[in-house]
């Protein structure tokens, strides 16, 4: 069964009893064969790549060798750990605002239409409909 995400507004997913489950645009579910294509075709939904098992994550990882030598080398050094954190600020500032569901509040749409670039005060002025529209 394939993993999708739905983009439309809503579908009904009819289950086997003959039941219906409401999904909304957002949404990640295992859906039937059939069903994954039909929503595909008529982009109602997007494939969504499987998650990696936690077993194919440990065969990924470095040898013990090449972890612990940097963990050594930043225990030693007292000067090496003190610019550790300035490098980790300047990580933090460069963070993206992830653009927020169309569901999202107010306050939400706000802060990422002032990270884009729009003054706090007219970003305050507007509403969350007309924020979206701007920025959606």
């Amino acid at each position: 069964m394939p993993i999708i995400e739905i983009t439309a507004k809503m579908w009904a997913q009819r289950q086997e009893d003959g039941s219906r489950i409401l999904r909304y645009a957002g949404d990640v579910l295992n859906a039937s064969d059939a069903d994954a294509k039909r929503l595909i075709a008529v982009n109602a939904a997007k494939s969504v790549r499987k998650k990696v098992n936690v077993a194919d994550q440990k065969v990924e990882t470095p040898s013990t060798d090449d972890v612990s030598a940097p963990a050594a080398n930043q225990s030693t050094d007292p000067d090496e750990s003190s610019d550790e954190p300035g490098k980790q600020t300047t990580n933090q500032d460069s963070d993206e605002v992830k653009k927020p569901r169309k569901t999202a509040n107010d306050d939400e749409w706000r802060a990422y239409a002032i990270h884009q670039g729009m003054p706090e005060e007219e970003a305050l002025e507007k509403d969350r409909a007309e924020l979206i529209a701007l920025y959606a």
